[in-house]
């Protein structure tokens, strides 16, 4: 929820009174009010308030609460026990000039691990994606994985790669494609192609898991096409999200069997 002064604040769903959601009550006055018995806390989760007892404030309750950092479009909430000890994922040009972005929100029933292992997964796109984003090619590419100071990094040597039927709109030069993939731990992908200095696009993934084989995908797209960035604005979103319901219907088909 935020405050009065718009500061994001992210607490346990959980009233210290009789454990109702605090996710189902309301804001009052700047604080947050319990929907069972309207017990209010402020933004550090202490109890500022129990309307059935007058003026009473209870400063000994308190609900937990949780750093959170604003940054980069996204919300991100420090569950750790401590200060945070690292910074959150720094999502690619953001702001940068030249670049366009934006997000996509994505309900996946699936797990974390299998959504990751499917976002840098290239061997998949000719099946799901059949058309869209590969179709079958029949060449041998040679694939190096190593290990970065934080990342998992793999590189594809295919300078001739096509990318769909957009590939002539997105890399009307036929400039070489130069296709990277990354792994964070634990959580985070990042998908870049290239088409000489200027002209490319980056999809990052962010997983936040909600239960088992239920999970929230935060999709950054990113993308540097020259003067097709205007025009990229009215076709980008909506051929990425197809893209990505294909993706939702095949971990559905993995996540349920």
């Amino acid at each position: 929820w935020r405050t009065q002064g718009g500061v994001a604040v992210a607490m346990e769903d959980r009233c210290a009174h009789r454990n109702a959601a605090l996710s189902e009550g309301a804001l009052v006055d700047g604080k947050l009010g319990c929907a069972y018995h309207g017990w209010l806390y402020d933004a550090t989760g202490t109890c500022v308030g129990v309307p059935s007892q007058g003026e009473c404030a209870l400063k000994a309750v308190c609900v937990r609460a949780f750093p959170v950092r604003e940054q980069h479009g996204l919300i991100w909430v420090w569950m750790g026990e401590g200060p945070p000890t690292r910074e959150p994922f720094p999502m690619p040009y953001w702001e940068t000039p030249g670049w366009d972005t934006y997000y996509m929100v994505t309900e996946f029933p699936n797990e974390v691990t299998h959504l990751v292992e499917n976002f840098m997964d290239v061997p998949h796109t000719t099946f799901v994606h059949h058309g869209w984003f590969r179709t079958p090619s029949h060449k041998k590419v040679v694939v190096t994985v190593e290990r970065t100071q934080d990342s998992v990094l793999v590189t594809y040597d295919l300078p001739n790669d096509k990318v769909g039927f957009l590939d002539r709109l997105i890399n009307p030069d036929g400039a070489p494609t130069e296709h990277t993939d990354k792994f964070y731990m634990p959580n985070t992908t990042r998908v870049d192609y290239s088409f000489g200095p200027r002209r490319g696009f980056t999809i990052t993934s962010t997983c936040t898991p909600r239960g088992p084989y239920d999970t929230v995908v935060y999709t950054l797209i990113s993308y540097q096409l020259g003067w097709l960035n205007r025009l990229a604005k009215l076709w980008m979103p909506f051929y990425t999200r197809h893209v990505i319901t294909q993706d939702v219907e095949i971990m559905r088909n993995q996540g349920q069997n």
